[in-house]
């Protein structure tokens, strides 16, 4: 099936390719502040949720904004599938499937963030005793919510999914935009092994990536807004 190209696609899918890295960057930058975020996800429950208590306001706000980021892929798909999809592409279309696939594993792990542990931070506030049955809590939700559904299947291998198949479909348009892309897909698809057998910062993997993949995106919005693609 052919799509319709229409000048508020070329629009929206560079709004979009822009707005989703920036949403990303703000979010890092917020939680950076308040909670020393990433490397603060490695902290023990008893330290974090503490920190998260008493920045509670922030980290909202900060995962507020990494949701978002995240569900702004899903339209971002759909914008362009509808501004570059001027000839069926199996590619596009799977890039624009598993954006969709990996906003939902993303937004499930970021959920944790902006509901289950700001509560389980207020238990173990008011009731330090309660701390085992707190730190079960808290560890099923970080395994589940957030190593195998947010990290492994949402930043890892959804993510490197996209990116590889939006490279594919711009290997013979924008050669750059499309190895900053595959760069990306390397990176995210390495965060699925480093979670087992930890070879390298989990971190810098997903500095490289999300860099690599923003790069990308902004070389993507500038050609689409000029028309040269």
């Amino acid at each position: 099936m052919n799509t319709i190209e229409t000048p508020r696609a070329g629009k929206l899918s560079a709004i979009l390719l822009i707005l989703e890295p920036a949403l990303f960057f703000a979010a890092f930058a917020v939680l950076a502040a308040a909670i020393n975020w990433p490397a603060s996800l490695g902290l023990p429950y008893n330290e974090i949720l503490p920190l998260i208590n008493a920045n509670l306001s922030q980290v909202r706000f900060g995962y507020g904004l990494y949701l978002t980021s995240s569900l702004l892929t899903i339209p971002l798909g759909l914008a362009l599938l509808m501004r570059l999809g001027k000839a069926p592409s199996i590619s596009l279309w799977l890039a624009a499937a598993f954006m969709a696939v990996a906003a939902i594993f993303k937004a499930l792990g970021i959920a944790r963030w902006l509901v289950a542990m700001p509560a389980l931070a207020n238990l173990l506030a008011a009731d330090a005793t309660k701390g085992s049955a707190i730190e079960a809590a808290f560890t099923a939700l970080n395994e589940y919510g957030g190593g195998t559904l947010g990290e492994l299947l949402g930043v890892g291998l959804m993510t490197g999914l996209w990116a590889l198949m939006l490279a594919i479909f711009l290997a013979g348009k924008m050669r750059l935009a499309a190895v900053l892309l595959a760069v990306g897909t390397i990176a995210s698809f390495l965060l699925v092994p480093n979670e087992f057998y930890q070879f390298a910062p989990t971190a810098a993997l997903q500095a490289i990536g999300r860099t690599a993949i923003m790069l990308g995106q902004i070389l993507l919005a500038v050609a689409i807004l000029q028309r040269k693609i």
